[in-house]
């Protein structure tokens, strides 16, 4: 057995296009990412650590001081550390607004009071009161929703797409669906290869990702909270960034692994290769065009693909509850759960499909 899923991950990984594709891919972000941000983390020594009101009265007076316009790149850098300190202690004044006023509609609520008790309890748990340089997990954190998803899609894609539809193709499934043990024993090989490659490949990503903008932006934030990202603004998830890139990328994983099984099922069931590559491409990419091209609202059927499962995001962005029965469940544990359901019935399905094929004559 070892044998036989040490040949089907070398069948995989030996593919050129494989490599094709990530350099690609990684090239792409290269050309698009050098130009941004500048490591600017001296700038933010004088303000870091506990925030207070001397710090902040002290950012205000500096801001102040600023040329409106004409300013060099040491002004123009000072000015970014002096807005960012700002808007993160009105968000942080936002959320204790947003939480006066659930403790308001929990007392006036009819409907759902055990709904806004829950959010408001997310909420309260919150801590805001820090101030630090976090350029570094900031982009490590959101390279995974734009260049890690994409990644590892296209080499899930292009390294499995052909996995059971290129041996119809070549007659060799006469060979291997020849007995049922042999059936069995192949299956068994080719998940179990395609699942160790799906971990390879995300393995790869992260590990480009985090050396990559550790380079470039240092070590220091991943002790922030998610909300002074941007995209995380209205989360009400109280994680640090390192606990979320955690988090993160234990979802995103879980995810692909979904696909790859998506992919199999597809290649299984289809006679050439071009038809499970296109069909396997077509799901993936549908969920972005519907959001990013398209500007269509999702819905439950985006919202379970696992190419949302993949690029994570937007599980954790505000709070979103499903109310199962009476039982309150927060939308990342409530998607994961379908993810993880749709993918063993892939799993299964293709299994018994194998098991049950007649050889071609």
């Amino acid at each position: 057995m070892k044998q036989l899923l040490k040949f089907e991950l070398l069948k995989i990984v030996q593919q050129k296009s494989i490599y094709v594709v990530g350099f690609l891919v990684l090239g792409l972000f290269l050309l698009t990412s050098i130009p941004n941000f500048e490591n600017e983390e001296a700038y933010y020594e004088p303000y870091k650590g506990k925030v207070t009101e001397e710090k902040q009265a002290l950012v205000e007076e500096q801001l102040a001081s600023l040329p409106d316009m004409n300013r060099s790149d040491e002004q123009q850098a000072k000015n970014n550390v002096y807005q960012t300190f700002l808007n993160e202690r009105s968000y942080a004044e936002s959320v204790q607004d947003r939480i006066m006023m659930l403790d308001e509609k929990t007392d006036m609520a009819n409907g759902e009071p055990a709904l806004l008790a829950m959010e408001q309890s997310m909420l309260e748990q919150l801590e805001l009161d820090t101030f630090t340089y976090h350029q570094a997990p900031n982009q490590t954190i959101d390279f995974v929703n734009t260049f890690g998803f994409i990644f590892a899609g296209a080499l899930i894609l292009v390294g499995l797409f052909s996995v059971y539809s290129n041996e119809y193709t070549t007659g060799v499934d006469n060979y291997i669906f020849s007995s049922k043990r042999g059936r069995k024993q192949i299956s068994y090989a080719k998940f179990g290869a395609s699942f160790i490659y799906t971990i390879l490949v995300v393995c790869v990503w992260i590990g480009f990702d985090v050396v990559f903008h550790f380079i470039r932006f240092g070590n220091s934030g991943w002790e922030s909270p998610i909300q002074y990202i941007n995209k995380y603004l209205e989360s009400p998830y109280d994680f640090t960034m390192i606990e979320y890139f955690g988090i993160q990328v234990g979802v995103h994983l879980i995810a692909a692994l979904g696909f790859a099984a998506l992919v199999l099922f597809v290649s299984a069931n289809s006679k050439k290769p071009i038809i499970s590559f296109l069909i396997s491409g077509i799901i993936f990419g549908l969920p972005v065009a519907w959001r990013s091209i398209l500007m269509q609202d999702s819905n439950w059927l985006i919202d379970i693909s696992f190419t949302t499962g993949m690029r994570v995001d937007e599980l954790f962005h505000t709070f979103s509850v499903y109310n199962i029965a009476g039982l309150l469940i927060i939308k990342p544990i409530f998607i994961m759960s379908i993810m993880i359901i749709i993918a063993a019935g892939f799993i299964l399905a293709t299994y018994q499909y194998v098991k049950r094929r007649e050889v071609s004559v």
